[in-house]
């Protein structure tokens, strides 16, 4: 893991072992953020479809605030990881 700082899902088992670490958890939990699902975008089951298969403009919301949460988390999280000691 040489290199490798600030990823949230670790900071998310730090900070909190015992609970979900998912994105979607972590967004509703921290930042009180519903996030688009990756159900919403490709279905679900036999209707699922390949994320290739979603269109450029659905894909590029879902990434972008993929990407966009991922940032918020870490902001949210890490400093109070930091602030304690023990951690």
């Amino acid at each position: 893991l040489n290199g490798i700082e600030h990823d949230t899902l670790l900071e998310s088992y730090v900070f909190e072992s015992h609970r979900t670490h998912g994105m979607d958890d972590l967004a509703m939990r921290h930042l009180d953020v519903k996030t688009i699902s990756f159900e919403e975008v490709a279905g679900k089951g036999a209707k699922q479809v390949g994320f290739n298969q979603v269109t450029v403009e659905t894909a590029s919301e879902y990434a972008a605030e993929d990407a966009d949460i991922t940032l918020q988390l870490h902001q949210a999280i890490y400093p109070q990881i930091d602030q304690d000691e023990k951690l």
